[in-house]
């Protein structure tokens, strides 16, 4: 847990922590070329893809997004960055509420594998998720610097509505994805995930209302309500399930309807659309947490934490026993439960790409976040893209041109070549001089697999494989 002096230290901690921003590796989310990628975002997407067998080895993607910390645009620069040579943030002091959300994946082994007109893909990975909404601007300020800001000390402020939740789980995932009609002009095509989540570790704070001031030693709060929630950081903190939903329809060129692909009944041919729109729902799901957990709820609660600045957390037992004398006391009104869910970052995405022709496309993307109603579930930020993209077999590029929570224009560069993908939804930020709220990169490694053993063998004995429709 490391060193706590008060759960609400614990997530200041978390927010100034945040100082950069990405999103949903938009140049390659509608790619055909890499199923086990473009299945997070739309599993319907799996099925009838550019590979036979598409092979996941690793990879890293980041999503964060910060208002409170960011480094001043002149002094920036990526050696300092990547040697750790970069000097400390500066404080946004602009007097409002501020927000955060990160999302950090690690992609681990991933197989898809087209049977028939289906396609089927099992997934692995582990996602860290922060999400922190309307922190008061005064109780940021501790945030960016510390319960030792002087400027702050002996005077009263509220932190009414301030919400902060940190969820660290796994996620196996089964896909399935089936073309369920076909035609000579359009596919339809279904896809399902089912996702069995391991609870690694969740931490929560929700402030109804509350009263506080700081002394240089001590701090007050008065008519504190709301709750917090804590479960340790163990390997089977929780469980739960999930799942993820999509359909995708296809505007072709030359379909037919006994399509089958990388099957040489359909001499082998891969289909190609003229223009391609999907609509998925993700992250419905839950995790349970059981295992060395409790949520509080508390009501009007007042608290005196004296010497706080000597006062060491680093165990779960620790911790609950300092938040049963300091605040579930006689004094106050609280209630306690050993148990408690918190919702995925749930998010509804609309999609569509054309095909200009000659490996030219525009693709769009829309994500729109779903939030629970529980104070604890998790949220992710907004985002709307126009991405310009060149595809062919062994490489893919785009250029991402993205508005993130309808306020923040972006503009990013992705690449896939034979068996690496790289990019950053934000990457021309690092160069124009501006202020840097944070940088983002994602990097994979898989192995693509062109052609079933039916039709290999029918390209070397009968030269059967015409030319694929969509190269």
């Amino acid at each position: 847990m490391g060193h706590l002096r008060f759960p609400i230290l614990l997530f200041c901690t978390l927010l100034a922590s945040l100082q950069s921003r990405a999103q949903d590796r938009l140049p390659l989310i509608q790619s055909e070329y890499m199923p086990f990628l473009s299945a997070e975002f739309n599993p319907a997407l799996a099925v009838d893809p550019k590979v036979y067998l598409s092979i996941h080895l690793a990879g890293a993607n980041m999503f964060a997004l910060n208002d409170l910390a960011f480094y001043e645009g002149k002094r920036f620069n990526l050696p300092d960055l990547f040697s750790g040579r970069l000097k400390d943030s500066d404080e946004n002091l602009a007097s409002y509420a501020k927000s955060a959300t990160m999302d950090v994946r690690i992609e681990g082994p991933a197989a898809y594998l087209s049977v028939g007109l289906s396609s089927f893909g099992i997934s692995t990975r582990i996602r860290n998720h922060f999400y922190a909404r309307d922190v008061a601007p005064e109780l940021s300020r501790f945030v960016f610097h510390g319960f030792r800001f002087s400027p702050q000390y002996d005077q009263a402020y509220k932190g009414d509505g301030s919400i902060a939740s940190f969820m660290s789980w796994g996620e196996l995932e089964l896909t399935w994805a089936h073309m369920v009609r076909l035609t000579e002009k359009d596919h339809l095509n279904f896809g399902i995930g089912l996702k069995r989540l391991y609870g690694l570790g969740h931490v929560g704070l929700n402030i109804d209302a509350m009263d506080f001031r700081v002394t240089s030693q001590d701090i007050f709060i008065n008519d504190f309500s709301g709750s917090y929630a804590v479960s340790d950081f163990t390997f089977r903190g929780g469980n739960g399930w999930g799942t993820d939903l999509g359909a995708v329809y296809k505007r072709m060129k030359n379909g037919r309807p006994d399509y089958i692909p990388f099957n040489a009944k359909s001499s082998c041919r891969q289909s190609a659309y003229k223009y391609m729109v999907g609509l998925s729902i993700t992250d419905l799901g839950r995790v349970n947490f059981k295992t060395n957990a409790f949520k509080t709820n508390t009501s009007l609660a007042d608290v005196v934490w004296l010497d706080y600045i000597n006062t060491e957390v680093s165990e779960l037992e620790q911790l609950d026993s300092l938040l049963q004398v300091r605040v579930e006391n006689d004094q106050n009104i609280t209630t306690r439960e050993s148990s408690y869910k918190v919702k995925l970052p749930r998010a509804i995405n609309i999609h569509g790409d054309y095909d200009f022709e000659k490996g030219i496309h525009l693709s769009a993307a829309m994500v729109l976040p779903w939030k629970g109603a529980k104070e604890f579930d998790l949220a992710r930020a907004s985002s709307f893209s126009v991405t310009p993209r060149y595809v062919r077999k062994i490489m893919e590029v785009g250029l991402p041109l993205s508005l993130v929570n309808y306020d923040t224009f972006r503009v990013g560069l992705g690449l896939r070549f034979q068996y690496f993908y790289l990019g950053s939804d934000d990457l021309f930020r690092l160069f124009d001089g501006e202020d840097v709220y944070g940088t983002d990169l994602y990097v994979g490694m898989h192995i693509p697999i062109y052609s079933s053993k039916s039709c290999g063998s029918s390209s070397n004995k009968r030269n059967l494989i015409a030319p694929c429709w969509g190269q």
